[in-house]
């Protein structure tokens, strides 16, 4: 299988940080090799709304007034749930109008999406957890924008 093309990027103006860009398309077509550790401990991958507040509290103290600030930019949450406990987040904004949006932190532009926010529990480390969730992120995408993604 051949990898798709996986771009670095540093930004001037924000040196700390690094960015690796993919088509989404691209990226939902891996195949990870730990991805059925992830059924042998019944874990699923749901959508954040609202009513995940109180488990996004739990996992992670303080973070639900970021999650309620997410979703009221039109970011899109995804938690990966363990018997009802959330052991991992990503979240994601799609930008599928025709002009550049500003995101949270910087602006994105048309046809872009943009996953962030990535978190795993640490006693679920190590499953492929955060892969699953870029995955799932980028299947979001495509599902979102269609296949320009």
């Amino acid at each position: 299988m051949m990898l798709p093309k996986v771009f670095k990027i540093i930004l001037p103006h924000l040196q700390k940080y690094v960015w690796y860009v993919a088509r989404a398309r691209d990226v939902a077509t891996f195949v990870f090799p730990k991805i059925h550790l992830l059924q042998e401990k019944n874990i699923e991958i749901v959508h954040i709304t609202e009513e995940l507040l109180e488990a996004i509290e739990i996992a992670r103290p303080s973070y639900s007034k970021q999650a309620v600030t997410y979703l009221a930019c039109g970011h899109i949450g995804l938690a990966a749930m363990h018997y009802g406990k959330i052991v991992g987040m990503a979240w994601m904004f799609c930008n599928n109008s025709s002009r550049r949006v500003r995101t949270i932190y910087f602006p994105l532009d048309p046809g872009r999406a943009w996953i962030h926010a990535l978190w795993v529990h640490p006693d679920y480390r190590g499953l492929g957890l955060g892969q699953t969730l870029i995955v799932w992120g980028a299947r979001t995408a495509i599902q979102v924008m269609g296949n320009e993604a």
